[in-house]
């Protein structure tokens, strides 16, 4: 019998090393014979040479001796579309690292609520993240007119000495649209080649833009030669408070804003405009640190001589597209926006402990087959709120689909959304390689892409054959709804045409029902093209010619049994119904009352039976609703679904998981439970 061979995490990440510097080599021989050379940048090259002599001779003695000192970095962070450059940065950076990293990010309210939930769940060992919020500092650069799309984003970087604590010495700023192609505790060393009067260390700009050589009649900012670049600045901190950098860059800038009608560069032109008065202060940083793709970059300002050495690429244009000579930069930028994130949790270089942990796993799942089935559902799932920009402002009595899908059942989210035109909390699972694949999907999506009250939150793949987690996605999906009321649905349903309005309308005549669960029936078609029913009448027609059918009614008809098909063909108001084993209806409840689902069940079986029971241990009512239903769509069944039926083993552990719900109830329920105890362990 052939042995299993099991790669552990840093054998996957030697692997994967190893095919990107692959990538890297041939990058470097690829793009262009080099040819061309670098426009001499004055005395200052000279001055590069030796710090890079010093700094080789100090990376010699950093092989045998680690430095460990924690790397700070500082990113201004605001919007959906920073968020997700910012993600492929971070990785990145993560890649190549090999010093503990502290982020301090300066956000708004959401971009705090996304980052911070996604670096919990990401899990990062050696990292920490601050967060400052923006707001408590627009105020001092807001007075700064300014034609850069950045907008104010930009110039809030002007305050980083001030906004981070004093203990922060010495901080990387970094613009969210860069990438990096080796280990940034290299750039953090060239602090240690600073004079006392050297308090920002920058890259050239490598346009000709302060050399007014771009066109006609335009006037840029003051700046020293072709001026410098601010997507990667070294910031002593320390000597910047010393010498009240506030003061001087405000006092630079008003006198400036008297000839000039408005920054044009945003931060940088006022960094350039200060520099220009004060050039001791700037300590240049070789170009390979920060190699700008922007619109009107000239080669010979970096490309030509340092192409093969590129250390760190800035998107620093609105546009990717057009720059023929970076295909392969666009490439690297793709393997890291696509690498799986998770792959990257591990500590850095100085705190490598040798762990036995997959070898106690591989034991333990000899022992008890259902470990990976626990382990699976108790992992951590890197988890990114709000992919896509959400702005929504609830009413009262106001009611969220809440949904969870995979990749593949994206259609069906579609055809919800066509019928749907409520707020929806959407949870995806998802790979990071599919990452934008679901953008793609969803900005050609006519139903989805004008749509701003559909909340996305991508949850991600730890491996490609995990067991799907959908009660931790409902859960990310409920907790994450806005409104005071939530359908607790499936993505492969279609809603009744006008199903919103109509829920929204009778919450409002019943005013406030703490806890009652409102059963909406389901149905399902036989077909997979068929006429949807737009009311109750038209419904039992199609009912009644054998289309349509009560959902499950021939493979599991104890699921909806108990909400009364016959009693609702007629029914004219909204009638009760108790519970029943097995009973797993669609329902409306109050979000404050609703308890999360039970994330110990993953894959099929028992995620919704559980919640339904600890609803009505919990005190719910059932109510029918008399004029909504929703309608099952066919499809192939998932791959949970197939071992559930396949394999002993996976029934063994959902019943296993059943038993240990059953005593959460008890000890949460107390006397009420012994019903659903009684019921189940007998069965």
């Amino acid at each position: 019998m052939g042995k299993t061979i099991r790669l552990k995490l840093p054998s996957l990440l030697v692997i994967i090393a190893s095919a990107f510097f692959l990538l890297l080599y041939w990058y470097q021989r690829g793009v262009t014979n080099g040819n061309e050379t670098l426009n001499q940048i004055g005395s200052h090259n000279d001055e590069i040479r030796k710090d890079n002599m010093l700094l080789k001779a100090s990376g010699t003695r950093l092989s045998n001796e680690v430095t460990c000192n924690t790397i700070h970095i500082c990113i201004v962070c605001v919007g959906s579309d920073a968020i997700r450059e910012v993600i492929t940065l971070m990785k990145s950076l993560l890649f190549y690292r090999k010093r503990p990293l502290h982020v301090h990010f300066i956000v708004n309210d959401t971009s705090k609520l996304v980052l911070s939930h996604l670096f919990r769940t990401w899990d990062i060992s050696d990292f920490t993240v601050s967060f400052y919020f923006m707001d408590n500092y627009v105020k001092k650069v807001s007075w700064i007119p300014n034609t850069h799309y950045s907008g104010i984003f930009g110039l809030i970087k002007l305050l980083i000495p001030s906004i981070l604590p004093s203990y922060v010495i010495k901080v990387i700023a970094l613009d969210t649209d860069l990438l990096f192609v080796a280990d940034i505790s290299e750039l953090w060393d060239f602090f240690d080649t600073f004079t006392d009067s050297n308090s920002i260390g920058l890259v050239e700009n490598q346009s000709e833009w302060y050399l007014r050589k771009m066109w006609k009649n335009y006037a840029p900012w003051p700046a020293i030669g072709q001026g410098f670049n601010t997507g990667v600045m070294l910031l002593d901190c320390k000597k910047l408070r010393l010498t009240d950098w506030s003061s001087r860059w405000e006092t630079l800038t008003r006198q400036t804003l008297i000839s000039m009608p408005s920054v044009q560069l945003a931060d940088q032109d006022v960094i350039n405009s200060c520099l220009k008065s004060h050039p001791t202060m700037v300590k240049i940083v070789p170009c390979f640190w920060n190699f700008q793709l922007c619109e009107h970059m000239k080669k010979e300002f970096c490309y030509s001589q340092h192409h093969h050495e590129i250390k760190a690429i800035h998107w620093n244009s609105e546009s990717r597209s057009k720059y023929t000579l970076v295909t392969n930069m666009n490439i690297m930028y793709q393997t890291f926006k696509e690498m799986n994130g998770a792959l990257l949790r591990s500590p850095s270089s100085c705190n490598k402990q040798i762990s036995t942990d997959d070898d106690e796993n591989d034991e333990l799942t000899q022992v008890d087959p259902c470990s990976e089935f626990v382990n699976s559902a108790t992992r951590l799932h890197r988890t990114h709120l709000y992919f896509l920009p959400f702005d929504y402002s609830p009413e009262e009595n106001d009611v969220s689909i809440v949904v969870q899908l995979s990749v593949d059942r994206f259609t069906m989210l579609e055809k919800l959304c066509e019928f749907w035109s409520g707020p929806t909390s959407v949870a995806l699972f998802i790979s990071d390689a599919d990452t934008e694949r679901i953008h793609n999907l969803i900005k050609l999506s006519t139903s989805l892409n004008k749509r701003k009250n559909v909340a996305y939150h991508l949850v991600y793949q730890n491996t490609i054959d995990e067991i799907y987690p959908i009660n931790l996605l409902r859960n990310i999906a409920l907790n994450h709804a806005v409104t005071d009321y939530v359908l607790l649905y499936d993505v492969d349903f279609v809603p009744m045409p006008g199903l919103y309005e109509y829920i929204v309308s009778h919450l409002e005549s019943i005013g406030n029902s703490e806890k009652t669960a409102l059963i909406i029936p389901a149905y399902e078609s036989l077909w997979y093209k068929f006429e949807m029913p737009h009311t109750k009448s038209e419904l039992l027609e199609q009912v009644n010619k054998g289309m349509i059918t009560t959902f499950r009614s021939y493979l599991w008809p104890q699921g909806h049994a108990a909400t009364n098909f016959s009693f609702w063909r007629s029914a004219q108001k909204p009638y009760k119904v108790n519970w029943e084993p097995d009973f797993e209806p669609y329902v409306v409840v109050r979000k404050a009352e609703c308890p999360s689902y039970d994330d110990r069940f993953i894959g099929f079986g028992w995620n919704k039976v559980s919640h339904i029971i600890e609803l009505d241990a919990a005190g719910f009512t059932f109510n029918v609703m008399p004029f909504g239903f929703m309608i099952h769509l066919p499809h192939s069944p998932s791959i949970d679904l197939v071992k559930y039926r396949s394999q002993l083993s996976y029934r063994k552990c959902i019943e296993l998981a059943k038993l240990d719900f059953l005593d959460y109830l008890r000890q949460k329920y107390g006397d009420i439970s012994s019903k659903y105890v009684d019921i189940y362990k007998s069965s």
